[in-house]
C-alpha cells in the first residue's frame, strides 16, 4: 500500500477566494455599522402586545380613525429590501 502525501491546502479545501475574503469583510463591515448605529441611537420602539384569548371592549375613538388590513401591495412600502438597513 502506497502513501501519497498530502499537498492540499486549507484554501483549496474551503475554497477561499479574494473575492469571498472581500465579501466576507464587507458583511462584517455592514454588521459592525448596524451595531453601532442601533447601540448610539436615539431612536425609541413601542410594542404593544395583548392576549387574543381575552376578550377586550374596543373603545370609541374621540378622532376618526380608518384601519384596514395589510394588503400585499403594502409590504414593499413598509420594508425595503434593496436598502442596506431599514428605513425610519
Amino acid at each position: 500500500m502506497k502513501h501519497t502525501p498530502i499537498n492540499i491546502s486549507v484554501f483549496a479545501i474551503f475554497r477561499i477566494t479574494p473575492n469571498a475574503i472581500f465579501n466576507l469583510f464587507k458583511t462584517i463591515t455592514l454588521l459592525f455599522n448596524e451595531l453601532r448605529r442601533r447601540l448610539y441611537s436615539n431612536e425609541i420602539f413601542y410594542i404593544i402586545r395583548r392576549d387574543l384569548t381575552i376578550h377586550v371592549d374596543m373603545f370609541v375613538p374621540k378622532i376618526k380613525l380608518k384601519l384596514r388590513e395589510l394588503r400585499k401591495d403594502d409590504v414593499p412600502k413598509l420594508i425595503n429590501i434593496y436598502e442596506e438597513r431599514l428605513t425610519t
